[in-house]
């Protein structure tokens, strides 16, 4: 019985270890396209407050993306 525990117990853990990754996959993929947004709303003249509105990315963050571009 205890072995089926230890099984059981290995799964659950992988599983959980999959969801982890596929979440912080998902929140990388978000904050990646967030990025693209800001650099094209840039682009287009938008002001850091909208930029930031629209992305939730922060002010840091936009007038960081604005020396690159």
């Amino acid at each position: 019985m205890r072995e089926t525990d230890e099984k059981a117990e290995k799964i659950k853990a992988e599983e959980k270890g999959i969801q982890k990754g596929i979440e912080m996959g998902e929140k990388k993929g978000e904050k990646k396209r967030n990025l693209e947004i800001a650099k094209n709303a840039i682009r287009k003249g938008f002001d850091n407050q909208t930029i930031s509105e629209l992305t939730g990315l922060s002010i840091e963050e936009i007038e960081a993306l604005r020396k690159e571009i």
